[in-house]
This record gives C-alpha cells, sequence and structure tokens, in this order.
C-alpha cells in the first residue's frame, strides 16, 4: 500500500517552495534594479560632464565619450557587475562608490564581526 503523507506535510512543503522562489525572485530583482541605478548615475555623471547631447558633433569639442568598463561592487544584495562610463580623459565612478572601493561598508562590518567572531579568517 502507498503511504499517505497528511495534508500539513504537503501544505509545509509547498510554503517552503513559494517561499524560496519569491525570494530568489525578489533578490534577483533587487539587484538587477541596484545594478541599472548605479549604471544609470553613471551615465548621467557623464552627460552632464559632457554638456553636448549622444551623437552630436560641435564644432569645439573638449572631450569624447569612450564607452564602458566593468567593475564587481560587493553589497548586501550580492555582487553587482558595474559599467561605469568613461570619456578619453576621465571614467565616471558613480557618487556613491569611492575610487578604490570594492564593497559597501554593511558588508565590510559583517565581514569584521564574522572574523572577531571566530567564525571566519579569511
Amino acid at each position: 500500500m502507498a503511504k499517505v503523507t497528511p495534508i500539513t506535510e504537503q501544505y509545509q512543503h509547498f510554503v517552503e517552495e513559494l517561499q524560496e522562489s519569491f525570494w530568489g525572485d525578489l533578490e534577483a530583482r533587487t539587484q538587477r534594479a541596484g545594478q541599472r541605478f548605479f549604471d544609470q548615475l553613471s551615465e548621467a555623471q557623464r552627460d552632464q560632464y559632457m554638456v553636448s547631447a549622444r551623437y552630436s558633433r560641435p564644432a569645439e569639442r573638449q572631450d569624447y565619450r569612450n564607452g564602458y568598463y566593468e567593475r564587481d561592487f560587493v553589497t548586501k544584495f550580492g555582487t553587482l557587475r558595474l559599467r561605469v562610463a568613461r570619456s578619453r580623459k576621465r571614467s565616471f565612478l558613480p557618487q556613491v562608490v569611492t575610487k578604490f572601493q570594492r564593497r559597501a561598508g554593511e558588508v565590510t562590518l559583517l565581514i569584521r564581526e564574522a572574523f572577531l567572531r571566530g567564525i571566519s579568517t579569511r
């Protein structure tokens, strides 16, 4: 005879799967939103610096757009791959991120706490 599982176990399993799919989807959307925010902030800084619109060719141009470079930035939502806008003379790192900062302040504090409690030495 087949074993019949109680409805409560099936319901608990269903609720757990639903929570995992919801929070996983929410985390991915949060990462994408953060990444878009940083990318648009960088582009806005470059556009403000350049003064002229894209694809325009003014006679007296001081600098030219020069694409993007990628950089990883660790947040509490995971690692974000930022596209930092640049021109021929300078790059436009978002104002929220400092020049050599690779992770957010709360992540640094978390690492420090883990080390002090003896959880991790790396």
